[in-house]
């Protein structure tokens, strides 16, 4: 079968020198850990690069690869990207943009070997994180001095459609949750509002103010806390869209940030009043025994707390969004006060027996979703583990 052998990112790749010296291109590319390399204008409302400036970066071509330096959770060493588009385009001079000989390598194949713990093991090995702890810096010099592992040209073909298999599989699944994204959306729209009415139902609804049926903010730390006394901070970080982001482990009150004092509890919700337009809420499923949230939060108790998670649905909603849109107008911060969520108008049925039948329609999509989210992990962990014995020769592949 040939055996494996270990070279130099340089014997294989070069790096891209070429600026945008003649003001020829104007298509600015970002490389997201979650997206790959992707046209700016298609992800982002704005333009972030300046124009004055795209003299200063640099080209990319068709399957050229760039590095963001910049580290995730999702990209521990900052993502490593092909350019998969059909255009040539820039990136910022932030980036590191190389070229790799196609004759020499498998680019599939090199492609998920950037992706893999191995490599990101050798990054981490010549990594300088200096003053800005977000970004892993590597010089050029022990960059392009890092170790590969290669098969021969057919094995790395095999391996590459092996792994591509996995990679299809959670596109897939991915696809599948945005559509029921979709159907939530649509239902939304039609059984928030009252235009479409579930069997057995009738009845006027009525609009309602938040603070008519929730009391917001009910409990909070004050200056008589204990020192001692320790508890699990949620700040705005870990909240998004829906997920909430566990604390590791509790802090102690006398060494807590002064925003930590909102009490929540099971069947709250937590709403962010800070860009409440990139929608930071979060239904409370847990047992939130010592919990507390930032003053960045408000949290949102209702009167029913069977009537909870309809309330928590309605967030999400046009109407909702609407109202936001409407406050933050002309704000130099966008965020709004405690006064401005008691007064949010949602859309209530006249029964509690519809209040709860709706909300367990959306319940069963959000579970439906929340299936195809953990079947999507799970594929994840099965490509880890593949990648960790195909990329490294443990297990070979025939060919």
């Amino acid at each position: 079968m040939g055996e494996w052998k270990s070279i130099r990112l340089k014997d294989i790749a070069n790096k891209v020198r070429e600026k945008n010296s003649s003001e020829e291109y104007d298509v600015v590319f970002s490389n997201s850990a979650l997206n790959g390399i992707v046209i700016q204008t298609d992800f982002f409302d704005k333009e972030i690069a300046n124009k004055a400036n795209l003299k200063n970066y640099t080209v990319v071509k068709k399957n050229d690869f760039v590095y963001n330096p910049r580290i995730s959770r999702l990209a521990p060493c900052g993502p490593i990207n092909k350019n998969n588009t059909q255009y040539t385009g820039l990136v910022s001079p932030l980036y590191k943009v190389f070229r790799v000989d196609a004759e020499k390598c498998n680019l599939n194949y090199i492609e998920h070997y950037f992706s893999s713990s191995i490599w990101h093991r050798y990054m981490n090995s010549v990594a300088n994180y200096g003053a800005r702890s977000d970004r892993m810096n590597i010089t050029d010099v022990n960059f392009f001095n890092l170790k590969i592992e290669l098969p021969n040209p057919k094995e790395q073909e095999k391996i590459a459609t092996i792994l591509s298999t996995w990679d299809k599989a959670i596109e897939l699944k991915e696809k599948l949750i945005e559509q029921k994204k979709e159907q939530k959306k649509g239902l939304m729209q039609k059984l928030l509002t009252g235009e479409v009415r579930l069997p057995g139902f009738d009845g006027a609804w009525k609009k309602v103010k938040l603070k008519d049926i929730a009391s917001i903010n009910k409990r909070s730390l004050n200056n008589k806390t204990n020192d001692d006394y320790e508890y699990y901070y949620y700040d705005l970080t870990s909240v998004d869209n829906g997920q909430v982001t566990h604390p590791a482990k509790k802090i102690k009150y006398k060494d807590s940030p002064s925003r930590a004092r909102r009490i929540f509890e099971k069947s709250d919700i937590l709403m962010s009043t800070v860009r409440p337009n990139l929608k930071g809420f979060a239904y409370i499923d847990f047992d939130a025994n010592d919990c507390i949230a930032s003053t960045g939060f408000a949290v949102i108790s209702t009167k029913r707390k069977e009537e909870s998670k309809l309330v928590y649905y309605h967030l999400f909603s046009e109407r909702i969004e609407t109202q936001i849109k409407r406050l933050l107008v002309g704000s130099n911060y966008p965020a709004i006060n405690i006064k401005d969520v008691e007064n949010l108008q949602i859309a209530y049925p006249p029964t509690c027996e519809e209040r709860k039948r709706v909300s367990e329609i959306f319940s069963i999509v959000d579970n439906e979703i929340t299936l195809l989210s953990k079947k999507i992990f799970e594929l994840q962990l099965q490509k880890k583990g593949l990648m960790q014995l195909l990329l490294t020769g443990k297990v070979r592949v025939k060919v």
